[in-house]
């Protein structure tokens, strides 16, 4: 299968995540098939990832960003959100990268190879239809979220928690931001 074959290949976790979702996303083969046929390979050089990765896409996420997003949450505690949750706005469907609907919260990830420059209109306007039906819009790209994950993970629990979630952070270690939140 060519896309085991690109993942095998992969110099770093991030082009893994790449190949896999894009595989998935555009309906080229799905995550049972790619562990179906990786059974076959006794000795796949990102196996592990590979599970774990293909678990996500089955359930939505769609880019490597939003791979990260989610692991964010994970790590930190927060709720999960819906990864590439459809909304309609006066008849239109759109697409956030990560909503907590019940919170009216919507999280979008921003990466050049996934958002390049041209449609970014698009992205405005769709985050303006937001705010004005009421929804908080939180944006965030690769430094944000691989970089200082501490960081954004306590600004989205503020977020959260002004819009009524009773949750409780983790701290992912000592020196987590969330630490000196508590």
């Amino acid at each position: 299968m060519t896309v085991l074959d690109l993942v095998r290949d992969s110099r770093n976790a991030e082009e893994v995540v790449g190949w896999l979702a894009r595989a998935c996303q555009r309906r080229l083969t799905t995550p049972p098939r790619i562990l179906q046929t990786m059974a076959l390979w006794p000795r796949h050089r990102w196996r592990t990832l590979v599970t774990q990765v293909l678990a996500d896409v089955a359930d939505g996420v769609a880019s490597p960003l939003e791979l990260f997003y989610r692991e964010l949450e994970r790590r930190h505690g927060l709720p999960g959100g819906e990864a590439n949750a459809r909304t309609t706005v006066r008849g239109t469907n759109r697409y956030t990268d990560v909503l907590y609907r019940r919170f009216r919260l919507r999280v979008e990830l921003e990466s050049l190879a996934w958002h390049p420059e041209d449609a970014r209109w698009r992205d405005a306007r769709r985050d303006n239809e937001a705010v004005l039906a009421g929804d908080a819009v939180l944006r965030y790209d690769w430094r944000a979220v691989v970089g200082r994950p501490c960081d954004t993970a306590a600004e989205v629990a503020s977020v959260l928690r002004a819009r009524g979630w009773a949750g409780h952070t983790t701290p992912c270690s000592l020196t987590c931001t969330l630490s000196r939140a508590a």
